[in-house]
């Protein structure tokens, strides 16, 4: 059996499911918090939606490369060299290195010709109300592209099979699972005349498009990690950034596992 790693207390933050699975292994739901830099391109070659001329809107999201570290730590304590060795820690990819989304491809009603400064109005849970405003650039010939950076919701959704090698001095752990969108996330474009760029914003003069589309999913691909330790290892997991940063906080896996072929 693989043990918790000894004086672990599970915390999850609210909303999370951490299932032990006896014989299936282990499944793990939880919401985590990504800035994610989202590239937008507005403009480019003039479309007619219907009657009325319109504006283009595409671009790309830029998640921030994420990975799961599972620590393996033996219960050997007979010996100083499994002592020395105790601890190891091997990592699997959740979101690999420059991952992009697509913005799915919008329209919306081309402003008067004097409105050429752009606005964007980008989600603040913090704030009343619940946006920013930014300056986004003047609007000309040639498609607009501007960045921004915004705080995303998002649930990692995992499973873990552990199994001990056959002779009890290691362990290897399976993951598949996927990053999943529960909510939609939007921006709203404002159109100004850049002689009343200081213009109180009132709603009604705002487009609005969406850069996240409410279940949107990012695969993680299957991955094995192994270890050689000591007899009997425990494992736990933790997510870490590319800073090494930790954005959901270890968990051990526990729970029954074959022994390995």
């Amino acid at each position: 059996m693989i043990q918790p790693i000894e004086n672990e207390t599970p915390f999850l933050p609210e909303g999370s499911r951490f299932e032990d699975r006896a014989g299936e292994g282990i499944h793990l739901v939880t919401p985590i918090f990504l800035m994610v830099h989202v590239e937008t391109i507005l403009g480019g070659p003039s479309v007619g939606v219907g009657e009325h001329p319109a504006l283009a809107l595409s671009g790309q999201l830029h998640l921030p490369e994420l990975r799961a570290e599972i620590g393996f730590r033996s219960q050997d304590r007979t010996s100083p060299a499994s002592i020395h060795a105790q601890d190891h820690r091997a990592t699997a990819t959740i979101v690999p290195h420059r991952f992009k989304m697509a913005i799915p491809q919008q329209y919306l009603a081309s402003p008067e010709k004097q409105e050429s400064d752009i606005w964007a109005l980008t989600p603040a849970m913090d704030r009343d109300p619940p946006w920013v405003e930014h300056y986004a650039g003047q609007l000309q010939e040639g498609p607009l592209t501007f960045d921004h950076h915004i705080p995303v919701d998002v649930t990692l959704d995992v499973h873990f099979a552990p199994e001990l090698f056959e002779n009890g001095r290691g362990a290897k752990v399976d993951i598949t699972g996927e990053l999943r969108f529960e909510h939609s996330t939007h921006v709203r474009l404002l159109f100004r005349d850049p002689d009343q760029r200081m213009a109180p914003s009132t709603g009604s003069d705002c487009g609005e498009a969406v850069w996240i589309v409410a279940g949107s999913r990012v695969p993680i691909a299957r991955q094995t990690l192994s270890c050689l330790t000591g007899r009997d290892p425990s494992m736990a997991l933790r997510v870490i950034d590319t800073d090494r940063d930790v954005v959901c906080i270890e968990q051990p896996l526990t729970g029954p596992a074959e022994s390995a072929a």
